[in-house]
């Protein structure tokens, strides 16, 4: 079976406009999750220097677990109703206490550690799985 010109002209047109779309999708696809990683970091650039201003200005490291705790009462400390866990070196989760008094660990690579001028870095490996 034959077809003519004009059916495979039209055949191409088709694909062309479907690579197109399908490129097209792509693109605004990844653009959007690099958006949302972007607000991630900043919600948590933001949770990390509240932290650390209500801890300078209460006074001390004898009150972080209260202004932590207020934190987490208060809801400071969610993005998209997601809330952040502050860990300890070894990947213990500290806050919120209901976590802490169960033993979560996080066991999974993709932490944001941050260090205390708020710079986000790669974690520990060695730290996070333990090899005990």
């Amino acid at each position: 079976m034959k077809f003519s010109i004009r059916w495979r002209l039209v055949f191409m047109y088709v694909m062309l406009v479907v690579i197109a779309m399908i490129t097209a999708g792509t693109i605004i696809v990844l653009m959007l999750r690099g958006n949302e990683e972007r607000e991630l970091i900043v919600s948590v650039k933001e949770s990390i220097n509240l932290i650390r201003t209500t801890v300078v200005s209460s006074g001390g490291e004898a009150d972080i677990d209260k202004v932590i705790e207020d934190l987490y009462e208060n809801n400071s400390l969610e993005f998209n109703n997601k809330k952040i866990l502050i860990l300890d070196n070894n990947a213990n989760v500290i806050f919120p206490k209901k976590y802490k008094e169960q033993g979560l660990r996080i066991t999974t690579h993709q932490i944001i550690g941050a260090i205390e001028d708020g710079y986000f870095e790669e974690p520990d490996i060695g730290k996070i799985f333990r090899s005990d």
